[in-house]
C-alpha cells in the first residue's frame, strides 16, 4: 500500500511538472498530415480548427441509399487519423454498413512519449472532439457515435463525462485504467456516472492495465443500464487476428442500441384535430368514500440489455519458471586412427624341376621277342615349397572418443580424422622354374624273329 502511494505521488509530480508549458507537437502533426494525405485512397481530408489551431480529419461518407449517422474515430497514443491498427479498417468497414466516419487527429506529444505524458493534453483533446461533433451535426447526422481506441478511449471518456447533446453512444476499445490521481483520467468514476450507452471491448491478451481492470470497469458499469463489456478471446492490443470480429461486434451493438428503429422515414402530414365531444352530465356521487388520488404511473423502465456471460475469474499468476540450464558444448570428435599398413605378400617359392623321363626298354628280336627294355624311371621333380604369406599389418589404434559435452547448445562437430593410409600389397612371389623334361630313351634294337621274348617289366612309376 505504501509503495502504491509513493508511485501515485511520483506520477502526480511528473504530471504537474509536465503540465507546465506542455503542448502538442505541431511539427509532428504536420509531418503526419503530409504523409497521410499523400497516401490517402479512401475518403477526403477535412481541416477543422480548435483554439486557433487547425488539425486534420478524414471524412468517409457511405455510398448506401441512406445513412444511419456518423462515427467519430479517435486513435491510440502517438497515432494519426489513418492509423494502421484498428482505425484504418474501421474507416473502410462502417461506410459499407450505412455509417459515415470522421477520423480525427488528436493532439500529439514528441516521439517516444508514453500515455501519462498526454494527460495534460486532455483539455485540448476535448475541444477537438467538440469540433468534430459540430462537423457531424453540420453534415446533418441523424446519430453520432464516438469510438476511442486505447488512449483515444481515455480522451473520449474524459470529454464525454458530462452528456453532450447529439452524441448517442460511446465505444471504448482496450480502455486502460492507469493508477493516478489526475482528475483527467479517473476512468472508474467516469464509467459509474456515464449516462450514455457504453460498450467496453478489449482483448484477452491485451495490455496489463486493460486486462487487470476489466472486472473493476464492469462493476462500475452496473449503474448504467446500457453498459456492456465484451472480451475477444486470444487477441492482443493490436487485434491482428480478429478477422473482422472487432468490427462486427461493435456494429451489432450500435445497430441494436442506437439505430434499432432503422432509417428515419419521411415525416407524415399533421392530422386534423377532431372536434371535442359534448361533455356528459355527471352522474350522482356514490355513497362510497372518496377515492384517494391515483398515483402517477411510473415511467416504464428501459429494458436492460442482456448481459454478457460474466467474465471468467482471474487466472492465478503463473509461477516464475526457473532458468533453463545451459547446454554444454559437445566435445570434439576424436580423430580416427591411422589404418595399419598391409603386410607384404611373401614370394612364391620356385617351382621344382620336372624329373627326367626314363629311356624306353629295347625291343626284342623277332622270333623270340626280345625282352622289352626297362622303362626308365620318370622321377617327378619335387614341387617347390609355397612361399609364406606375409603377416597381415596390425590395424592402427582407434582414436579416443571425445568426452560427451553437457546438454545445452550443440557443440561444433569435431573434425573427422583422416583415414589411415592403406598398406601396400606384398609383392607376388616369382613362379618356380619349370623342370626340364626327361630324355626319351633310345629304342632297343629290333630282335630277330623267332620266339616271342617275355614282356619286359614296366618301369616303376616314381611316387
Amino acid at each position: 500500500m505504501f509503495d502504491k502511494k509513493i508511485a501515485r505521488i511520483a506520477v502526480a509530480f511528473c504530471l504537474c511538472h509536465s503540465a507546465i508549458g506542455a503542448a502538442s507537437d505541431d511539427k509532428r502533426e504536420a509531418i503526419f498530415a503530409t504523409d497521410v494525405q499523400q497516401t490517402l485512397n479512401l475518403g477526403r481530408a477535412v481541416w477543422l480548427e480548435s483554439s486557433g489551431k487547425k488539425f486534420l480529419s478524414l471524412y468517409t461518407d457511405t455510398s448506401q441509399s441512406y445513412r444511419d449517422g456518423i462515427i467519430i474515430l479517435l486513435h491510440d497514443v502517438g497515432g494519426h487519423p489513418n492509423q494502421e491498427a484498428v482505425i484504418k479498417s474501421f474507416r473502410a468497414f462502417f461506410p459499407r454498413h450505412h455509417w459515415a466516419t470522421l477520423s480525427v487527429q488528436m493532439p500529439l506529444r514528441e516521439e517516444g512519449a508514453v500515455s501519462q505524458d498526454y494527460y495534460s493534453l486532455f483539455p485540448e483533446a476535448k475541444t477537438r472532439l467538440l469540433e468534430a461533433i459540430k462537423f457531424a451535426k453540420a453534415e446533418k447526422a441523424e446519430r453520432i457515435v464516438v469510438i476511442g481506441y486505447g488512449l483515444g478511449g481515455l480522451m473520449a471518456s474524459f470529454s464525454l463525462a458530462e452528456k453532450i447533446v447529439g452524441v448517442n453512444a460511446l465505444v471504448t476499445i482496450s480502455l486502460p485504467v492507469p493508477e493516478t490521481n489526475d482528475p483527467n483520467v479517473q476512468v472508474i468514476s467516469s464509467i459509474s456516472k456515464f449516462k450514455l450507452p457504453l460498450l467496453d471491448i478489449y482483448g484477452e491478451l491485451d495490455t496489463a492495465n486493460v486486462v487487470n481492470s476489466a472486472r473493476e470497469r464492469q462493476v462500475a458499469g452496473k449503474k448504467n443500464p446500457y453498459y456492456q463489456q465484451f472480451k475477444i478471446e486470444n487477441e492482443g492490443h493490436l487485434y491482428l487476428h480478429a478477422d473482422g470480429l472487432l468490427e462486427k461486434r461493435i456494429y451489432s451493438w450500435i445497430d441494436k442500441i442506437v439505430s434499432k428503429e432503422g432509417p428515419p422515414g419521411p415525416k407524415g402530414d399533421k392530422g386534423i384535430k377532431g372536434f371535442s365531444g359534448i361533455e356528459g352530465i355527471p352522474g350522482p356521487k356514490g355513497d362510497t368514500g372518496e377515492q384517494g388520488e391515483q398515483g402517477e404511473q411510473g415511467v416504464p423502465g428501459i429494458q436492460g440489455v442482456k448481459g454478457d456471460i460474466g467474465p471468467k475469474g482471474e487466472r492465478g499468476l503463473q509461477g516464475v519458471q526457473g532458468p533453463q540450464g545451459v547446454k554444454g558444448d559437445q566435445g570434439p570428435k576424436g580423430e580416427q586412427g591411422l589404418k595399419g599398413d598391409q603386410g607384404l605378400k611373401g614370394d612364391q617359392g620356385p617351382k621344382g624341376d620336372q624329373g627326367f623321363k626314363g629311356d624306353p626298354g629295347a625291343k626284342g628280336d623277332i622270333g623270340p621277342i626280345g625282352e622289352q627294355g626297362i622303362k626308365g624311371d620318370s622321377v617327378k621333380g619335387d614341387q617347390g615349397p609355397k612361399g609364406d604369406q606375409g603377416p597381415k599389418g596390425d590395424p592402427g589404434p582407434k582414436g579416443d572418443q571425445g568426452f560427451k559435452g553437457d546438454t545445452g547448445p550443440k557443440g561444433d562437430q569435431g573434425f573427422k580424422g583422416d583415414p589411415g593410409a592403406k598398406g601396400d600389397p606384398g609383392a607376388k612371389g616369382d613362379p618356380g622354374a619349370k623342370g626340364d623334361p626327361g630324355s626319351k630313351g633310345n629304342p632297343g634294337a629290333k630282335g630277330d624273329k623267332g620266339d616271342k621274348g617275355p614282356k619286359g617289366d614296366s618301369a616303376v612309376k616314381p611316387q
